[in-house]
């Protein structure tokens, strides 16, 4: 693309980190991204932790989180999965709390990242006693 003069877009950083199957190439991606200036989008700043924590790079994955000027409730749910995952259950438990912003989908991605009955009570009291069902 960029050899005959296109500039990569959003939308190509997307579907880039999707095809990202191991630390080193998606290492790559987000240097391009960072390079041409796309990690003020919320989505690509979700991708990216999301990947890094399949990657089961937790650090950068967390790091990216914490340099993001602009997170959202996608991007809290991309953090909080990624640790649930990895089994942080302590760490997931933290960023659930943390949450400034909550909804129906990142109450259904921690209890089906979470999948135990035991650790998924904490998830079931707060969907119930907001009215998330």
């Amino acid at each position: 693309m960029r050899s005959i003069g296109i500039r990569p877009n959003s939308h190509t950083f997307r579907s880039l980190i999707k095809c990202c199957v191991c630390l080193s190439s998606l290492d790559q991606v987000h240097g391009q991204i960072l390079k041409f200036g796309h990690m003020s989008d919320y989505y690509i700043t979700s991708a990216v932790v999301n990947m890094y924590s399949k990657c089961e790079a937790k650090e950068l994955a967390r790091q990216v989180f914490d340099e993001s000027i602009d997170l959202n409730v996608v991007c809290w749910t991309s953090l909080a999965s990624g640790y649930c995952s990895n089994g942080l259950m302590n760490e997931t438990d933290k960023m659930f709390d943390a949450m400034p912003e909550r909804n129906e989908i990142s109450c259904r991605a921690m209890v089906s990242a979470i999948g135990a009955f035991e650790d998924g009570k904490w998830i079931h009291s707060y969907v119930d006693g907001n009215g998330l069902d």
